[in-house]
């Protein structure tokens, strides 16, 4: 091969080798794409975007937690979920919590219930993991002025813990809200908890709405008729 030519294909390949991204690059990329959507839409996108980003498994770890230092707490959201499912829990929890004491209500409320479905379900915290959350998110609860928001983090706390204060907590926010969705939001979180003094108007209320908020109520005054 002459020798021009044989420059010219080194340089060729050179070139490809410095414009190719790396592994690293498309992930991010990728990461980057999924991160966009949510932020565009508000948060509508965020359990597809979780899905998809969960399906990049642990080796996008490091570009996910790019999300983190993003503004939108709809995007620090998904990114923790998945720092959370990649056993990064205390990092992923810290995140939460920021999202919940941040000033976007909608944001609040969803973090802690993603705290809730996480931390209830997770086998591998010991009791005293659970203990050490649920006491942190129970001092967010007794401090939030933003009702769903105080609900939301009620809830998990109960479900790590299954003590009498978050019923107590929420039954009082039922009782002097005159805001009905915070009524309803409180009535299902209260049946979760298998307290349905009080609440069954409420209950009947939400059982006709289509979708799975009318499913879960009508499941839980039939809980409650077998209670009774």
């Amino acid at each position: 091969m002459r020798p021009a030519r044989l420059f010219f294909l080194l340089g060729l390949v050179a070139f490809s080798m410095a414009v190719s991204p790396t592994p690293a690059q498309d992930t991010q990329e990728r990461v980057d794409k999924i991160f966009d959507r949510i932020e565009e839409s508000k948060g509508a996108a965020l359990l597809d975007a979780c899905r998809e980003l969960e399906e990049l498994g642990r080796g996008a770890v490091e570009q996910v937690r790019s999300g983190l230092r993003r503004s939108s707490p709809w995007v620090r959201i998904a990114a923790a979920r998945t720092l959370y499912l990649n056993d990064l829990k205390e990092e992923a929890l810290q995140a939460f919590v920021i999202v919940i004491q941040g000033q976007d209500a909608a944001a609040k409320k969803t973090a802690a219930e993603f705290v809730a479905a996480l931390v209830g379900t997770d086998r591998a915290l010991s009791a005293r993991e659970k203990r050490r959350i649920a006491d942190d998110l129970t001092k967010q609860a007794r401090e939030t002025s933003d009702a769903p928001a105080a609900i939301a983090l009620w809830r998990a706390v109960w479900t790590m813990t299954e003590t009498i204060e978050p019923r107590r907590a929420i039954r009082d926010i039922v009782e002097k809200t005159d805001k009905r969705e915070v009524k309803l939001d409180g009535a299902l979180a209260l049946a979760e908890m298998g307290a349905f003094s009080s609440i069954k108007n409420l209950l009947r209320e939400i059982e006709k709405e289509p979708g799975e908020r009318g499913r879960l109520a009508r499941a839980y005054l039939k809980l409650a008729d077998l209670t009774d």
